[in-house]
């Protein structure tokens, strides 16, 4: 099993990579597309696509990040849009990790969990000591 996680996060490390040179020579074609229209009367048509396909990549190369990170694995690899209930804590680790903003906490589901924490919090507690 550790063998595993540590693929899996050298894979993690390599994706991001992969993401920050993409968005880089992203950045680099659209700069010269656009210096190139406002020195010259021409531009370079194929950079609009080659951009629009490239961020749809950088898109998808996130997608999954969440079946990676989430702490009890109730996020099925392939199926990430369908966790498993009963393994699930509810940490919103999911959500905040996700870059597309596909998990999100909707308006009642926060004003819950806001009011369950406020509970939760609203005394202090006694110290306990685990050994």
């Amino acid at each position: 099993m550790k063998a595993y996680k540590k693929i899996m996060n050298g894979l993690a490390e390599i994706e991001k990579l992969a993401v920050s040179v993409l968005l880089s020579f992203v950045t680099v074609i659209t700069f010269v597309n656009v210096v190139v229209r406002y020195c010259s009367d021409g531009q370079f048509a194929w950079t609009e696509e080659l951009v629009v396909n490239l961020f749809v990549l950088l898109i998808m190369m996130g997608c999954g990040l969440c079946a990676r990170e989430c702490p009890v694995q109730a996020i099925a690899r392939d199926e990430p849009r369908k966790p498993d209930r009963n393994k699930c804590i509810s940490c919103m680790h999911c959500v905040s990790i996700c870059p597309n903003e596909a998990r999100k906490c909707k308006g009642l589901m926060m004003t819950l969990a806001a009011r369950r924490l406020r509970e939760a919090c609203s005394g202090r507690k006694a110290n306990v000591l685990y050994l």
